[in-house]
């Protein structure tokens, strides 16, 4: 928020945030993308991690096939094999989260 950088507010803290969305979502899952995304082989596809778990909790109403597709068409081969890496790990990572009580 633009009042964080003029020092009129403060910004919330992590704990603050997810209280908040606990309230609103009985879906809040959290994990580091940036970690999973350099298990993948680079930290700069953490947002394709972030894609996966989107799908992973039931978010994305397409077919698994269609996101994947459409990574390999969108990237050259080695990037692309990163990129469907990083949403696989992303969709695993969401369904192992999902399943603990």
């Amino acid at each position: 928020p633009f009042t964080v950088s003029l020092g009129e507010s403060k910004y919330p803290s992590l704990d603050e945030i997810l209280a908040k969305l606990n309230m609103i979502s009985n879906k809040v899952i959290t994990l580091n993308a940036i970690q999973i995304a350099e298990e993948a082989g680079s930290s700069k596809v953490a947002n394709i991690v972030m894609l996966g778990v989107l799908f992973g909790i039931g978010q994305l109403p397409i077919k698994i096939e269609t996101i994947k597709d459409t990574i390999q068409a969108r990237f050259p081969a080695k990037l692309a094999s990163v990129n469907i890496k990083a949403f696989d790990l992303g969709y695993e990572t969401a369904s192992t989260l999902l399943s603990k009580p």
